[in-house]
């Protein structure tokens, strides 16, 4: 497996990690009668934020870091990274 195939991994990781946070929040603020096992429901948007603030700032850091580590060898398509090699 090569870096590229790692990074794009990561990249699909935590862009599923933000789509399902928001999912989550999207459900709980909308049908609030759907989420009667949670006593607490505070506590519980307030874990589904962080788990979106999380992954976000993972992605933050990861498209950080390839734009340093890549210099020109490599593209972002919008989808996921390719060699210019």
């Amino acid at each position: 497996m090569t870096n590229l195939n790692l990074f794009n991994a990561l990249k699909l990781r935590y862009e599923g990690e933000i789509a399902s946070a928001k999912a989550n929040l999207a459900i709980y603020m909308q049908n609030t009668v759907g989420i009667g096992e949670h006593a607490d429901i505070v506590t519980t948007l307030d874990t589904e934020v962080q788990k979106l603030c999380d992954a976000s700032d993972k992605l933050d850091v990861l498209m950080g870091f390839l734009s340093e580590y890549s210099g020109d060898n490599l593209n972002y398509d919008g989808g996921s990274f390719n060699s210019t090699e």
